[in-house]
């Protein structure tokens, strides 16, 4: 990712349009050591997380399909994930 804008509110809308994992950790850190109380950019980065947790168990498992390890973390993360959708 190219240097981050040093604006809080600049890294807010940055951080409205990542589609990286990575970026948004990035951005969100960045949102946090700037505003420490920034409630959304915390519920982001820790969103961030586990969809890099998540990405990074399906890359084992398509490189060992049959690792017991990552099989379980996606079905913990994808029944975490929809455990706490709300109702639309």
């Amino acid at each position: 990712m190219a240097s981050l804008p040093e604006r809080r509110e600049d890294l807010v809308a940055l951080a409205g349009n990542q589609n990286l994992v990575a970026d948004a950790v990035a951005v969100n850190r960045a949102i946090i050591a700037r505003s420490p109380q920034d409630i959304p950019a915390h519920n982001q980065l820790g969103h961030a997380g586990v969809e890099h947790a998540r990405v990074a168990f399906e890359t084992v498992l398509r490189l060992d399909s049959g690792n017991a390890i990552a099989a379980k973390w996606v079905r913990e993360i994808s029944r975490s994930k929809h455990a706490h959708r709300r109702p639309g």
